[in-house]
């Protein structure tokens, strides 16, 4: 249910909306900061429908979109029924250039030291608030995605964030505190035809050992549960303290018959775990649009788990059959 206020302003109201994210480099296997990795969320979001131009010479950063939005996590949890809230900024300055921002936080929820009150989350939310008092939990994050006409439209993209994980720092010192970071090109055309292309994505959280950065991703010293619901991670779905390498290839062989092949390698627990979980997989499938509205895919994946959940010497390997039916209306 949508109710449209003015031109620009779109609020949902109790809408089961999925934890994806809108972050510019959300394309191969998620985002820092929120991802459809964790089941859809009941939230109430805030957002401009379609981008619009703020005045003065704010108007200079080109078309701008915003999101809010705040939910109820689940009960079983460190502080049942933990408020989850957040905001998105983007901005366009040229056609080719995208960048943007994102913020997400945990506060309240019963028995927590932080309140639930909405006055608490206009706080969080506008980053009026600082995290000093180590009562909240925040994640912070920028990116960017630039397109390249010269070469076939390829795109590289970015992104760059930090988190608090209870360090007691300042709110405008995130970025600077536990670092991860994705790096990510794209290529949409990579034969004459036009029906391949192919990305490549580099994510990274890890602690280095010596580094002033004390913190792990996704963590928190008084939201033990950390960044997750249902027992996932909001965020990218390497975890914390991990690398992840991603390739994908795919090809139209048809116009309503695609294939693809992808392969990854993620590394956790790098240097604050007593054993490195590695994990090697592959997957291929094929995907066809039945009709306009109605489209199927297909799809098996391999891996191979070193040192799983982080104990040494227990390896396994994992088979994954899935088929996938997609009605859009």
């Amino acid at each position: 249910m949508n109710i449209v206020i003015f031109q620009w302003l779109t609020v949902f109201l109790c809408y089961r909306f999925a934890a994806k994210s809108t972050a510019l480099t959300d394309g191969g296997r998620g985002t820092l900061i929120l991802t459809d990795n964790a089941p859809p969320l009941d939230m109430l979001k805030v957002s401009n429908p379609t981008p619009s131009f703020l005045p003065w010479f704010f108007s200079y950063l080109g078309p701008f979109k915003y999101t809010l939005f705040c939910a109820v996590l689940e009960n079983d949890r460190a502080y049942p029924y933990t408020r989850y809230g957040g905001a998105r900024i983007d901005f366009k300055p040229t056609p080719n250039l995208e960048i943007g921002m994102s913020h997400t936080f945990q506060f309240g929820g019963t028995g927590s030291p932080s309140s639930s009150s909405f006055l608490n989350y206009l706080e969080l939310v506008s980053l009026s608030k600082t995290a000093t008092n180590d009562l909240e939990n925040h994640e912070v994050a920028i990116d960017f995605r630039y397109r390249m006409p010269f070469l076939q439209n390829a795109e590289v993209y970015a992104e760059y964030g930090g988190e608090d994980t209870g360090l007691k720092p300042n709110i405008r010192e995130f970025l600077f505190q536990d670092i991860g970071y994705i790096l990510g090109v794209y290529f949409p055309k990579i034969t004459g035809d036009g029906r391949t292309d192919l990305r490549i994505e580099y994510a990274d959280d890890v602690n280095e050992p010596g580094s002033k950065l004390r913190g792990m991703w996704y963590t928190h010293s008084v939201y033990t549960s950390g960044m997750t619901y249902q027992g996932l991670i909001l965020g990218h779905p390497m975890g914390p303290d991990a690398r992840d390498g991603f390739a994908r290839v795919s090809r139209y062989l048809r116009d309503n018959l695609k294939v693809g092949v992808d392969i990854e390698y993620t590394e956790r627990g790098r240097n604050l775990a007593p054993a490195v979980e590695a994990v090697y997989q592959t997957g291929a499938d094929v995907t066809y649009d039945i009709n306009a509205a109605l489209s199927a895919m297909l799809r098996y994946g391999f891996a191979e788990v070193r040192n799983f959940d982080l104990v040494e010497g227990n390896d396994r390997h994992d088979n994954l059959l899935m088929l996938e039916v997609k009605y859009t209306f």
